[in-house]
């Protein structure tokens, strides 16, 4: 039963993610040529993705902790994460299994600049609720 709630509570509001590559003293980034890179299926697919693959740690859910943990990587030409690191921890067991879920992601869809593909950087934002 709390495995059932705790699932449709991940579903419901997980993850975020934010586009860094578009940082607003770059005229690259401001250009209309540019396109963010993007999740397969879009945010509900990552928000999906995310709740089938997060493990909330047990000592984090004994003690009751919930919140953000921000996680910043690298996207390249084709899609694929990289060099996953936290930008803003929550604790130590949730940032662990909040970096390993990014991981697992499959490739995204690549930022483009005037139809090509380029490196960006993504944050992902991986939320804690308990009920």
């Amino acid at each position: 039963m709390f495995v059932k709630r705790f699932s449709i509570l991940l579903v419901l509001l997980l993850a975020t993610y934010y586009n860094v590559a578009a940082q607003p003293d770059s005229s690259l980034y401001k250009s209309k040529y540019y396109c963010p890179a993007m999740f397969k299926g879009g945010d509900d697919s990552m928000y999906t993705f995310i709740a089938r693959n997060l493990q909330y740690p047990h000592v984090a859910r004994e003690n009751n902790i919930e919140g953000r943990v921000m996680v910043r990587c690298t996207l390249s030409e084709q899609g694929i994460i990289s060099n996953p690191v936290i930008k803003r921890s929550l604790e130590r067991n949730c940032d662990s299994a909040a970096l390993e879920v990014v991981r697992k992601m499959p490739p995204w869809i690549p930022a483009t600049f005037r139809s090509s593909p380029i490196p960006s950087q993504q944050i992902i934002v991986v939320q804690y609720y308990l009920e």
